[in-house]
């Protein structure tokens, strides 16, 4: 009798260790493993991340005005300043692909980026902002043809804001000219006289 509560001891202490062994096993298990390959990854919802994810060979602008738009979107995502490193790079790659081949032989990107690194630290140092501005709609952008080439000006108005509540208007004029493929790209902009700008 003494034997088999012995053995029945000793088989009852097998299942305890077992049974604990396999939970420490199953929590090791869920705590070590890695995500599957079904989970979404989690979109990034803030204007820089969706200006990246905007695919420009797929979904380039279809008009000079929002050609300018775009990339008035752009700008302002640079002087926010709410970017890592590899952002910013992305963010400039978004930009110049805006710019007309002619534009971009005189921008090498390397000195393009410093030049931009360089004015993002100034508007930070200022504590300086482009809190919105206003495109010329479309209805209103003048259109020119030169030997058989498309050209198109768009205005646009940038209103700046510094701490301590000053706020600064700048207008702009770019120039826009249609490639082979039919896509406006910027040639170039200037700083125009103050003008006032319908926007859409």
């Amino acid at each position: 009798m003494k034997n088999k509560k012995d053995k029945w001891s000793i088989l009852k202490s097998i299942l305890v260790i077992t049974l604990m062994a396999s939970v420490i096993l199953a929590c090791y298990i869920k705590l070590t493993s890695t995500p599957t390959s079904d989970e979404e990854p989690v979109a990034d919802t803030s204007e820089v991340g969706q200006i990246l994810a905007r695919d420009m060979d797929l979904n380039y602008p279809s008009n000079p005005h929002d050609v300018v738009l775009f990339y008035s979107r752009v700008i302002k995502a640079f002087y926010d300043g709410e970017y890592d490193d590899d952002q910013l790079n992305g963010l400039a790659q978004h930009a110049r692909a805006t710019f007309d081949s002619e534009l971009l032989t005189y921008n090498d990107y390397d000195e393009y980026l410093e030049r931009l690194k360089s004015e993002i630290e100034s508007y930070s140092l200022e504590k300086k902002k482009i809190v919105e501005y206003t495109i010329q709609r479309a209805s209103d952008i003048e259109m020119l043809t030169d030997n058989g080439i498309q050209y198109a000006k768009v205005k646009a108005v940038y209103y700046t804001s510094q701490e301590g509540g000053s706020r600064n208007k700048v207008c702009e004029q770019y120039t826009l000219r249609q490639d082979k493929e039919g896509l406006w790209k910027i040639l170039f902009w200037e700083v125009i006289p103050d003008t006032q700008v319908e926007g859409e």
